[in-house]
């Protein structure tokens, strides 16, 4: 199987979309990596975790809505959220559900996106 998708579209703005589940996969490796952790690409992931889990009494939606916004909008260009629609949900004392919606860059195309996030044990 080649790494290559060969089967995309292409929109008038140059957009490329195939799927949105490769924005999805895309979404769900940024949110599964800690800002730093990744050796030759320090800017790579999201800083989500030390907010939810380091400041455990301090947490505010609009700040995770910022954090995410920040963050999504420097690792995946295709797509935008709007900071003020994050929905977010304690599950445990170890994980938190994040709810948004995600719009495509180019065009009217939106779909809803919930992630778990958890925390490592230490």
């Amino acid at each position: 199987m080649s790494d290559l998708n060969v089967d995309f579209t292409q929109d008038n703005d140059g957009v490329i979309l195939y799927d949105s589940k490769d924005i999805v996969q895309s979404l769900d490796r940024l949110f599964n990596t800690r800002k730093g952790s990744v050796p030759f690409n320090r800017n790579y992931g999201t800083s989500i975790h030390t907010l939810l889990f380091e400041n455990e009494d301090q947490i505010n939606q609009v700040d995770v809505g910022l954090i995410l916004y920040r963050d999504i909008t420097s690792q995946e260009p295709r797509v935008y959220i709007n900071p003020y629609g994050v929905g977010l949900t304690r599950l445990s004392n170890y994980s938190f559900q994040i709810d948004l919606n995600v719009y495509i860059n180019g065009t009217n195309q939106s779909f809803p996106y919930s992630v778990q996030i958890n925390k490592d044990s230490d």
